[in-house]
């Protein structure tokens, strides 16, 4: 088993495939580095809830490691989070991160911290800059379509969040948010939209015509 993964990787690095598709389950993945946060509690509620909430299935352990493990990249979401350390992504890590996102995979990048400007938040936004480009985090407007992928925000509650982004290929590929994983656990819609990011990357090439409004009309209240 260890071996197939390993060729799947190695085709997905060096190819650009996606893929995804290979386990049927969503898999919360966390890049871990020294000084992060695990939050296990918060991320075990916040798995539960989705399986309550949603059809879709999901894997009971999450895995927390780095760009080296063999099954990092077979999941199409990484969270990467921190306070008071700051990041520093080496060659090989930015190359495998371009890799996985260009292949359709997505970055949640969420600040612990209670201050602005934190070195976690200053460093991570300069190193995936490097990776696309200065200006290349753009505020996500509340029409975005991460707005609507399961719960579907008013704009006035959308724009309270301040979510940011980089766009690939016309798709938020990395978004930056603050607490919101701390947060999920003990506030309605920050646990909705933790769950539509989570669907969003479930769903790379999904299009506002694809929404059933009616059904996710009555998740507004």
């Amino acid at each position: 088993m260890k071996k197939f993964l390993k060729i799947l990787v190695t085709f997905f690095l060096l190819g650009n495939y996606n893929l995804f598709a290979v386990s049927p389950r969503f898999r919360w993945v966390q890049y871990r580095y020294e000084g992060d946060l695990p939050m296990r509690d918060a991320v075990k509620q916040v798995l539960w809830e989705l399986v309550r909430i949603t059809s879709v299935e999901v894997e009971e352990e999450p895995l927390y490691g780095n760009l080296d493990d063999e099954e990092f990249f077979l999941s199409p979401f990484i969270y990467l989070t921190g306070r008071n350390v700051s990041i520093n992504f080496g060659p090989e890590e930015k190359r495998k991160i371009i890799s996985h996102i260009t292949a359709g995979g997505l970055w949640l990048v969420d600040d612990s911290s209670e201050n602005q400007g934190s070195p976690f938040w200053i460093s991570v936004r300069k190193e995936f800059e490097s990776l696309f480009g200065p200006w290349s985090i753009k505020p996500l407007p509340e029409s975005d379509v991460i707005f609507r992928t399961f719960f579907l925000f008013q704009p006035e509650v959308a724009r309270k969040f301040e979510l940011e982004g980089i766009f690939v290929d016309g798709r938020a590929a990395v978004i930056f948010s603050k607490n919101l994983l701390q947060n999920a656990t003990k506030r309605k819609y920050h646990l909705r939209l933790l769950i539509n990011i989570i669907m969003y990357s479930l769903t790379t090439d999904y299009k506002l015509d694809q929404i059933h409004q009616p059904f996710i009309k009555k998740r507004l209240r």
